[in-house]
């Protein structure tokens, strides 16, 4: 079987962007699987790393973290 790391993958994916130029990077992260939350982490530590000084960078992790605390209040309400 062929097994992804999908935090390396959404690192990668971050880097790879960042490497094009880009600064303003989101990511939806809307799935409950453990799939989109090992790449919402790849991408949170990226983000993290690549633009820790970038003021767009802190928005889109807060937004990404509010996001997390939403799906878990849903899913606790189930």
């Amino acid at each position: 079987s062929v097994v992804l790391d999908n935090v390396a993958a959404g690192a990668a994916l971050v880097d790879h962007l960042v490497e094009q130029g880009h600064s303003r990077i989101a990511g939806l992260f809307g799935s409950t699987s453990s799939t989109a939350e090992e790449r919402r982490d790849g991408y949170l530590a990226a983000m993290e790393a690549r633009l820790a000084n970038d003021r767009d960078t802190e928005i889109a992790t807060a937004i990404a973290q509010i996001g997390e605390i939403v799906r878990l209040r849903l899913e606790d309400a189930r």
